[in-house]
């Protein structure tokens, strides 16, 4: 049987190893990257920032394409949903 490699539900880390879920709970949702030391999950501008921070090394994207892309790609994973559902709710 293969094994499948769970995705975080807030940032879209890949989480393949223990050590990549909050709490080493691998029943986590999140990963160690989006949450706080006692599982709970970061506010949404720290990891915006987090994220922002990692294309822009990572991928050599300039400030605001990386902001761009990061909050669409965000607002895509069930921990930032509603956001989006908010942005896009009639007025």
């Amino acid at each position: 049987m293969d094994k499948k490699c769970t995705a975080c539900g807030s940032c879209g880390f890949p989480m393949s190893k223990l050590e990549d879920y909050a709490l080493k709970n691998p029943e986590s949702l999140y990963c160690v990257h989006c949450t706080n030391p006692d599982g709970t999950l970061k506010p949404y501008a720290e990891i915006f920032e987090m994220t922002v921070s990692y294309y822009k090394n990572s991928q050599g994207i300039e400030d605001s394409a990386a902001r761009k892309l990061v909050q669409d790609l965000l607002t895509s994973f069930p921990a930032w949903k509603k956001m989006k559902e908010k942005e896009n709710a009639p007025r």
